[in-house]
C-alpha cells in the first residue's frame, strides 16, 4: 500500500543556526552601567547589573532568593544551576550596593518579586531594550549576552579558558569557550602586535 500523502517539507532547507558572537565592550558595558543609574524601576536596574557583574544565567538570577543572599560577605548562592548543583556566585561591591537599594517584598521570598504572589520576575525585556537604546547599544542584544560579554571580557584580561569556565561555573573549559568570543578588533591588535614584535630590534648575542 502506498500513501498518496506527500509531506509538504519535502524539498525544503532545513534553516541552520549560527552560534551568536555578539558580545559587548568594556567600554560598552559601562555605558550601559552608567545609563542605568537613571532606571526608575530598582529592580530592572539591580537586575541587569547583576547580569553584568556577575555572568550568571538570567534564570539563576531571577530565581535568587533573599535567604541565598549575603551581602556582608559578598556572595550568593545560586540554587539549581544549569550544571545541576547549587554554586556560591561572589558579589562585586557594585553588585552589593545594588542589592542593598532593593525594597523587600513582604511575603515573597525573591530577591526579584513578581507580580504573581510566590513568583519572581519575569523578564523585564522592554525596559532592557529601552536602556540599550539610552546607552547607544546595539538594539539586539540579549540578556544573555551579557554572560558572553563577561567571558569576553575575562578573556581580554588575560584570563584563561579554564579560570573563565570556573568563573561562569561550567563544567569544562570547552563550554566556556562558547563566550569567549574573539572580536575583529582583537584580532586586528594580534596582528599589529606580532608585526611590532617582529620589528622590534633584537639585542645583541653574547660573545
Amino acid at each position: 500500500f502506498t500513501s498518496p500523502w506527500t509531506s509538504p517539507c519535502v524539498g525544503l532547507r532545513k534553516h541552520r543556526e549560527h552560534p551568536r558572537k555578539h558580545a559587548l565592550t568594556a567600554p560598552q558595558l559601562a555605558a550601559l552601567g552608567r545609563v542605568l543609574e537613571g532606571e526608575r524601576s530598582p529592580y530592572v536596574k539591580s537586575l541587569v547589573l547583576l547580569l553584568m557583574l556577575t555572568g550568571a544565567r538570567k534564570c539563576e538570577i531571577l530565581g535568587l532568593q533573599w535567604k541565598d543572599v549575603d551581602l556582608e560577605a559578598g556572595r550568593a548562592l545560586l540554587r539549581r544551576t544549569k550544571t545541576g548543583g547549587d554554586v556560591v556566585q561572589p558579589l562585586a561591591p557594585r553588585a552589593v550596593q545594588a542589592l542593598r537599594a532593593l525594597p523587600i517584598v513582604a511575603g515573597s521570598p525573591y530577591v526579584f518579586p513578581g507580580v504573581k504572589p510566590g513568583r519572581h520576575m519575569v523578564d523585564p525585556i522592554q525596559p532592557f531594550k529601552a536602556a540599550l537604546a539610552r546607552a547607544g547599544l546595539p538594539a539586539g542584544t540579549t540578556f544573555h549576552d551579557l554572560r558572553r560579554s563577561y567571558g569576553t571580557n575575562l578573556a581580554r584580561l588575560g584570563y584563561t579558558a579554564e579560570a573563565i569556565a570556573a568563573a561562569l561555573h561550567n563544567s569544562t573549559d570547552v563550554a566556556a569557550k562558547v563566550y569567549v568570543s574573539i572580536s575583529a578588533e582583537l584580532v586586528d591588535e594580534m596582528t599589529i602586535a606580532h608585526e611590532r614584535a617582529l620589528r622590534a630590534p633584537r639585542k645583541a648575542l653574547p660573545r
